[in-house]
């Protein structure tokens, strides 16, 4: 955190200042070249936009890492020009999802060539942020695209459609416990389970496709993320049981008494290994956390 000039540094900070205060009057930070209250901010905010330009091109500049992320908090824009038309299509996409419910824009929209290409040009400058190379795409543009449910993955689409089908079982059946031998819809069968794969893996910080909207989109559907929960807790509860009687957890495998407890005993160990080998389980810290408590070995 060291100043190598101590005044220009606490110029560039008042500056910085002005602009948050100009932003909190007019809501944005684009400040007209005729602003005749502040011409050093004016000059200085100009300065920045072509400081940032030669960071971008490798050039000498004073514009820093953390200069960019100060300013981008801000809701700074590099490219004023280029912002305006942004805006446009952010718009646009808006108008799209009232009418479709998703912002999955097909790349040859008829209707729209320009929204159906930008579309796709947000996901890849995404990509690019994401791997620290030079991207359009900043913090307060992934915040506004993400605040009307724009998916990054392009086969958000193909989601909503399981979705919708879905919806259409639930109205049929009750429920959205779709089972593995659901001739009608195999697909739909298979994606449930990914769905709850994936909360899992979400839930425990792990790389998933799960996200907050997609989430609230199917507990509107009353959807149960863990079918076994209940049945889960039984078991859990008669274990308890037998350990107040017998003083521990091993359950011999024929043990006449409550054969249920007795075969659910065996996938818990199974189900452990495999979690502790980092492999696919439903065994979740949690449980792990309720098992040992008991004295589970």
């Amino acid at each position: 955190g060291f100043k190598w000039s101590v005044r220009v540094t606490a110029a560039w900070e008042d500056r910085l200042s002005e602009l948050a205060d100009y932003r909190k009057i007019h809501g944005h930070c684009n400040v007209p070249k005729n602003y005749s209250e502040n011409a050093q901010l004016v000059s200085w905010v100009t300065n920045q936009r072509s400081q940032y330009r030669w960071h971008v091109e490798g050039k000498t500049s004073p514009m820093t890492t953390f200069r960019i992320q100060e300013l981008e908090r801000l809701g700074f824009e590099w490219n004023v020009g280029f912002t305006a038309a942004w805006e446009d299509r952010l718009s646009e996409l808006a108008d799209y999802r009232r009418i479709h419910r998703h912002c999955n824009v097909p790349q040859r929209y008829s209707e729209n060539t320009k929204l159906g290409s930008w579309v796709g040009t947000q996901r890849n400058q995404f990509k690019l942020h994401l791997k620290g190379k030079t991207s359009s795409m900043t913090l307060s543009r992934i915040q506004e695209l993400e605040g009307i449910g724009f998916e990054w993955d392009s086969r958000g689409s193909a989601w909503e459609d399981c979705l919708t089908e879905l919806a259409d079982y639930r109205k049929i059946q009750g429920h959205c416990n779709v089972p593995y031998k659901y001739s009608e819809n195999i697909k739909l069968a298979y994606w449930v389970e990914a769905q709850r794969k994936d909360y899992r893996l979400h839930r425990e910080g792990r790389k998933s496709t799960m996200t907050t909207l997609r989430i609230q989109a199917l507990e509107n559907l009353d959807f149960e993320w863990d079918i076994y929960g209940a049945a889960w807790k039984d078991r859990l509860s008669e274990l308890a049981d037998y350990r107040k009687i017998h003083g521990h957890c091993n359950v011999p495998r024929h043990y006449s008494e409550c054969s249920k407890l007795a075969d659910w005993v065996a996938p818990q160990r199974t189900q452990y290994r495999l979690h502790l080998e980092g492999k696919t389980a439903w065994l979740t810290l949690s449980r792990i956390q309720e098992l040992e408590s008991l004295g589970f070995d």
